[in-house]
């Protein structure tokens, strides 16, 4: 009864059907897509916010710790050119560099994991379970240094500031 019910829809509605599924799976992408943006773009912030450029004010270059006045320096330089195009405004000037870094980094890893599906290089961002979840290159990086493999405790970053901002 079931197969005579599947013979007599038309193709109209089997074709509904498919676009219904594409439709969700096209929905489900947009939705998957925005949030890896959104954690990208935390993640930017966060990354500004520890150089001491933050939302609506920025420290001195020399109130940074030495470690990170050099990737400060070059974050200056970027800003510096976004503040000339959003006419002095530093919260607009970061919220550009911030969102060029995101599009950036998001539009990059996009293109890798386009060439990993067309087999271009080894994975180095899709997992698979014979790998044990990991990536082809995470594996690869594991059989080479066999100490790594049960997650030994790794020491803190010291005297880098990271911890204590």
């Amino acid at each position: 009864m079931y197969y005579h019910k599947v013979r007599m829809m038309k193709v109209e509605d089997i074709l509904s059907i498919d676009l219904k599924e594409d439709i969700k799976n096209v929905i489900d992408l947009d939705a998957h897509v925005l949030n890896i943006r959104k954690m990208i773009h935390t993640a930017f912030q966060n990354r500004f916010e520890k150089l001491g450029l933050y939302e609506h004010s920025q420290k001195l270059l020399s109130e940074i710790a030495l470690d990170f006045q050099d990737k400060r320096k070059e974050l200056d330089v970027i800003l510096e050119n976004h503040l000339i195009e959003q006419n002095g405004d530093y919260e607009k000037a970061r919220f550009e560099a911030i969102d060029e870094c995101t599009f950036t980094l998001f539009n990059r890893i996009a293109a890798i994991k386009v060439m990993e599906s067309r087999e271009l290089f080894p994975e180095v961002i899709r997992q698979r379970t014979e790998y044990a979840n990991r990536s082809f290159a995470h594996n690869a990086w594991l059989e080479e240094h066999p100490e790594e493999r049960h997650g030994r405790p790794r020491t803190p970053l010291q005297n880098t500031g990271i911890y204590n901002q």
